[in-house]
């Protein structure tokens, strides 16, 4: 799923929760990360997707900040573990899958709801071609219409 997605998912998951800026930005900052393994493919080997979904798309990803909780009883760990497993889940419904149980094996295990994001699509043709980034475009509707829906009722309960 391409980045946005993985921003806008958090927020629709949780937008009820009474949470301060700093625990709403750990939550999409962590729900970003394990897509820093795109950045360091392309510094390491020159390719985008050298690295993309190994470690940083496995359960022992995930496992860390499980493993730091029990060192540090915070609720920051815990968004960090929410948005890490978000970001993996949501990648485990495309076509290419994630590769659970990396670095014992190399298997991508995906249910194949959409299609995965393709290099060929990240141009501006690409990217403002509908069929691209369907899940994306279902997510960023679906925020819209919440802010409509929030802000609305908001102004409408304020004119009573």
């Amino acid at each position: 799923m391409p980045t946005i997605g993985h921003a806008i998912f958090p927020f629709l998951t949780f937008r009820r929760q009474k949470m301060e800026l700093f625990g709403w930005g750990i939550l999409i900052f962590f729900s970003l990360l394990p897509d820093i393994d795109v950045i360091i493919g392309f510094l390491a080997t020159g390719n985008l997707f050298g690295f993309h979904r190994m470690l940083t798309h496995s359960f022992l990803f995930i496992l860390f900040f499980a493993a730091i909780y029990v060192f540090i009883k915070r609720i920051e760990v815990v968004l960090a573990f929410i948005g890490v497993s978000g970001h993996i889940f949501l990648d485990s419904l495309d076509t290419h899958g994630v590769p659970f149980l990396w670095p014992f094996s190399q298997k991508f295990y995906g249910l194949g709801l959409w299609s995965s994001s393709d290099l060929r699509n990240l141009n501006p043709e690409g990217l403002l071609n509908p069929a691209n980034f369907v899940p994306d475009k279902i997510l960023l509707a679906l925020l819209i219409l919440w802010l409509i829906y929030y802000f609305g009722s908001r102004w409408y309960n304020g004119k009573r």
